[in-house]
């Protein structure tokens, strides 16, 4: 299940996601019901849930025996960075690596938007081109990821090829 945070909303006064949305078709109690009747009778089955906003979720749902073992995806580091790019360039020295890097973490950009997805729009659209092509054009690629229209949330909501 991707994003199960999107659900359910915080119950009034309460601690957890409780309430379905409004066009959720399915109850906590529903939800409950199937991660510990149908999907855990099956041997050999793992069920994967997915969370931007752990912290939203009802305890109830991510209680031992539910959840047994939780990974957290962290950002990519600087490190990350320099790596993502000499995946893209093999061939890209290590120099262009790490300025690439660098010219991406010193972007004043929201750092939950500096993530691998963002990166790999960068390379898909500079696919068949350089890697010094690929990184002379990560600062535009940035400033008109920065300055384009923004989602109700205030963050960047897509595309930016």
């Amino acid at each position: 299940m991707t994003d199960i945070d999107c659900l359910f909303t915080t119950a009034a006064g309460g601690v957890g996601a409780r309430e379905s949305r409004p066009a959720v078709q399915i109850s906590l109690a529903g939800l409950l019901n199937a991660l510990d009747g149908l999907l855990s009778g099956t041997r050999g089955r793992i069920t994967v849930l997915s969370s931007n906003h752990p912290q939203l979720l009802d305890a109830a749902l991510i209680r031992s025996g539910r959840v047994d073992h939780t990974v957290e995806f962290a950002l990519p580091t600087c490190a990350d960075m320099a790596t993502l790019f000499k995946s893209f360039y093999p061939e890209a020295t290590a120099a262009s690596a790490e300025s690439f890097a660098d010219k991406v973490f010193s972007a004043t950009m929201n750092p939950e938007d500096r993530t691998v997805a963002t990166m790999q729009q960068h390379f898909i659209k500079y696919r068949g081109r350089s890697a010094k092509e690929a990184l002379d054009g990560v600062e535009g690629f940035l400033e008109a990821r920065q300055s384009g229209p923004k989602g109700a949330d205030g963050r960047s909501p897509g595309v930016y090829l």
